[in-house]
């Protein structure tokens, strides 16, 4: 899940065209989904251009797949097995800031599914910015 107005989205856009690149070499399809109620197709489109985004990109109207799949953050990722189970999901890696010492959580977890193991960490917390569903999110 990504944003197009999301600072932290800016931040970590290096990383996630990296664990992408790693995802297609595994064989494994990349979706980012703009879930925020007020996302346009022309600010994805425009976000996409800028970031060189090398995947698929759709909007998500009426948060029908943050719902599903309870996501909360931008960027969030969830990464599928080869039953379409939810295998990871969280933050990429384990800081907002890139370095060298981060943990790095998506990228782990697509090596593992790409050999037909589950990752060692299922799960982490994202951080970023809050998926706003309504207009009543930007009051709180």
């Amino acid at each position: 899940f990504l944003s197009s107005s999301g600072p932290a989205d800016e931040l970590y856009m290096e990383r996630i065209k990296l664990c992408a690149a790693s995802a297609r070499e595994a064989n494994l399809g990349v979706l980012a989904l703009f879930s925020n109620y007020d996302e346009t197709a022309a600010a994805v489109s425009s976000f996409a251009a800028v970031a060189e985004l090398a995947f698929d990109i759709a909007l998500d109207p009426g948060n029908a797949f943050a719902d599903a799949y309870r996501a909360t953050r931008t960027p969030e990722a969830f990464l599928m097995d080869a039953d379409g189970k939810v295998a990871y999901t969280g933050a990429v890696d384990s800081s907002t800031w890139p370095a060298a010492e981060n943990l790095p959580f998506l990228m782990r977890a697509i090596a593992a599914v790409s050999k037909g193991e589950l990752p060692k960490i299922e799960r982490s917390l994202p951080f970023g910015t809050v998926i706003r569903r309504s207009a009543d999110d930007e009051t709180r």
